[in-house]
């Protein structure tokens, strides 16, 4: 005679019960959107990397290697265009929004030229130091997402249920002191 096992599974979690639960979170722990608002207000107020002068410095050479390379000159002339419009509001400390892990943020590629504190200042990078600065941007928003992600898990991990925690625990090897009444094998004392 054959058995089957019937295993009772939680239902899934709502989409409002895991809205509700996150915003529960972030307001017991109202700290975690320190990071991703020191990076908006420094999106927003502080100085602007640009590559606007190192564009314009080869914009020639290349108009040059495409019309070589036999791309028609509306083509040339349409995406010049869009780069004239486009390449003044890059802003390379964007690139602190590394994806998929970097820090959440509401800036992220908006043109911020006017501030409440004024026009921003503007660092233009060279073709030297493009490379460079692309790097270190692009790993200081890994380490920032991964720290961030990392603060955000522990807080989630935090607000479970203690069962989850003392199961947790037990995983991962750390030995839990007996009932009280019990001997160190689980017998009556």
């Amino acid at each position: 005679m054959e058995t089957t096992r019937v295993e009772s599974l939680p239902p899934p979690p709502g989409v409002i019960n895991s809205i509700k639960a996150g915003f529960d979170a972030i307001s017991a722990h109202i700290a975690v959107i320190l990071l991703p608002l020191v990076v908006d207000l420094f999106l927003w107020l502080g100085p602007r990397l640009s590559m606007e002068r190192l564009f314009l410095s080869i914009q020639s050479d290349v108009t040059a290697i495409w019309r070589a390379s036999g791309v028609s000159a509306s083509d040339i002339q349409n995406v010049m265009e869009w780069y004239q419009t486009m390449i003044p509001k890059l802003n390379l400390f964007w690139l602190l929004r590394t994806l998929p892990i970097g820090v959440s943020s509401l800036m992220f590629a908006r043109d911020f030229s006017q501030t409440p504190l004024g026009s921003t200042s503007i660092w233009q990078v060279s073709a030297e130091s493009l490379v460079g600065w692309v790097g270190l941007l692009v790993l200081l928003g890994w380490i920032g997402g991964g720290l961030y992600f990392r603060w955000v898990a522990r807080l989630s991990l935090a607000v479970e249920s203690p069962v989850a925690a003392e199961t947790a625990g037990a995983s991962a090897g750390q030995r839990q002191a007996p009932p009280p009444g019990t001997s160190q094998g689980g017998t009556p004392a």
